[in-house]
């Protein structure tokens, strides 16, 4: 489905109602509900256009040098295959 606006265009319209146009009136000349504005208000709020062009650029570090997280290190057995849950002992009592 194809977007109506584009990142920077909403951009735009937000800095329209920060400078004093009412929402209403901002919603009604360009078509899209209050709803829409609030939304992108809460999402786009205080960006510049620069940094919504940031958020479509690609991730610059490829997935595959990526570092272990913890929970992947969590998974991954420490020794060699062996179990880290705590082991019975039994001790003798002196009678």
């Amino acid at each position: 489905m194809k977007k109506r606006f584009s990142e920077e265009q909403i951009i735009l319209l937000l800095r329209g109602a920060e400078s004093g146009l009412a929402v209403k009136e901002l919603c009604h000349r360009h078509g899209f509900s209050e709803a829409g504005y609030y939304l992108w208000r809460s999402k786009f709020g205080g960006m510049t256009v620069s940094e919504a062009k940031r958020l479509r650029e690609p991730d610059p570090t490829p997935h595959a040098d990526r570092t272990e997280t913890s929970a992947e290190n969590a998974m991954r057995p420490s020794n060699g295959g062996a179990s880290d849950a705590p082991v019975a002992v039994a001790v003798d009592q002196p009678t």
